[in-house]
């Protein structure tokens, strides 16, 4: 981030459904954010990330 905010994250299926989601606070510069996908299966997702400035969306794959 350019800046210290508050972020929200969603993960969404391929269907639109989102399968998880919460609230982060992002610190000035690179950041690293662990999400726990216990409770989602195998399979490819879109992972959104939401900002007061910006929003990004990331193909994300998730193998067990």
């Amino acid at each position: 981030a350019d800046f210290a905010t508050n972020a929200t994250y969603q993960i969404f299926d391929l269907s639109g459904r989102v399968v998880s989601g919460g609230n982060i606070s992002l610190a000035n510069g690179s950041n690293t954010i662990e999400v726990s996908t216990a409770n989602i299966e195998s399979g490819n997702y879109i992972l959104k990330l939401s900002s007061a400035k910006n929003v990004s969306n990331v193909k994300l794959a998730i193998l067990k």
